[in-house]
C-alpha cells in the first residue's frame, strides 16, 4: 500500500508536470464550464471591508483573482491568501498576480495550514479536496482556521444523478480525457489519475456528512450539471 507521504509526492509530481497547461486543459475537458462553476462558488461569498479569504489548493489562482476583480472596490484592508502544496502551481499563480498588496502566498498542505485559529472569513477549495491524503484532516483544519460566523465552500466532482448522463460521462471521462491530456500536456497518466480520483471520491451525501461531523452547521450541497460537479457550503457558528 502506498504511504501517505509517497502518495502526496506522486500527486505533487503530477501537478508539477502539467502546471504549464493546467488552465488550458481545465477549459478543454469541461468545454469552458469550469469557469461557470467557479463563478457560482464565488457568487456565494459575501465580501466586506477587512475580509480574509483563504483560497486553499489555489492552483493558478482562478478563485482569488476572480473574487478580487469582482469585489475590489469594497475589499478595503482585506487579505486574499492563496495556498497550495505544489510550488509550481503557486509560481503560475504569482505570474498572474495583480499589482496589489492584498495577496498573500503560502506553500502548505491543506492538512496542516500555518495560519492562526479562527482567522479567515471564508475558506474555498476548488477541485482540490480529492487530492489531499486525508480528507477528514483537511476538513478539520478548515474548520480550525475559519472564524466563528465564517463560511466553508468546496467545489468538487461528484456522482452523477442521471443514469443516462452517468454512462455518457463515464465513457467521455475514461476514453477522451486521458487522450486529450496526452495531446495537450504529454502526460496521459496525470489525467488517468484525475479520473480515478473522481471515481474513488465519496458520494456527495457522504462528504457532506463528513463536513458536518467536523463541526460545521447549516449549509448544504448543490448538484451542478446533474452532479458532475457539486458545490458544498457550510458555516462555523
Amino acid at each position: 500500500m502506498e504511504s501517505k507521504n509517497s502518495k502526496q509526492e506522486s500527486i505533487n509530481h503530477i501537478f508539477s508536470n502539467i502546471s504549464g497547461k493546467y488552465d488550458l486543459m481545465n477549459d478543454l475537458m469541461t468545454f469552458g464550464l469550469q469557469r461557470t462553476w467557479k463563478q457560482i462558488m464565488i457568487n456565494n461569498i459575501v465580501p466586506r471591508k477587512n475580509f480574509h479569504l483563504l483560497d486553499m489548493a489555489c492552483g493558478t489562482g482562478d478563485i482569488s483573482f476572480s473574487f478580487f476583480e469582482r469585489n475590489k472596490k469594497i475589499l478595503h484592508n482585506s487579505k486574499l491568501t492563496l495556498c497550495d502544496i505544489n510550488i509550481d502551481m503557486l509560481r503560475m499563480a504569482r505570474r498572474r498576480k495583480f499589482d496589489d498588496n492584498i495577496f498573500d502566498w503560502i506553500c502548505a498542505n491543506a492538512e496542516n495550514i500555518p495560519i492562526e485559529t479562527d482567522l479567515v472569513d471564508a475558506y474555498t477549495i476548488s477541485f482540490g479536496l480529492r487530492n489531499v491524503t486525508n480528507v477528514d484532516a483537511a476538513l478539520q483544519e478548515a474548520y480550525r482556521v475559519i472564524k466563528p460566523g465564517g463560511k466553508f465552500l468546496c467545489l468538487e466532482f461528484g456522482k452523477v444523478d442521471s443514469e443516462l448522463l452517468g454512462k455518457l460521462y463515464s465513457i467521455y471521462s475514461k476514453k477522451f480525457i486521458p487522450t486529450l491530456g496526452k495531446l495537450v500536456t504529454g502526460n496521459r497518466g496525470a489525467y488517468e489519475y484525475l479520473i480515478n480520483s473522481i471515481n474513488e471520491f465519496p458520494h456527495q451525501t457522504t462528504l457532506f456528512k463528513k463536513i458536518k461531523k467536523c463541526g460545521f452547521k447549516k449549509g448544504n450541497f448543490i448538484n451542478l450539471f446533474s452532479g458532475i460537479v457539486v458545490l458544498y457550503y457550510a458555516w462555523k457558528i
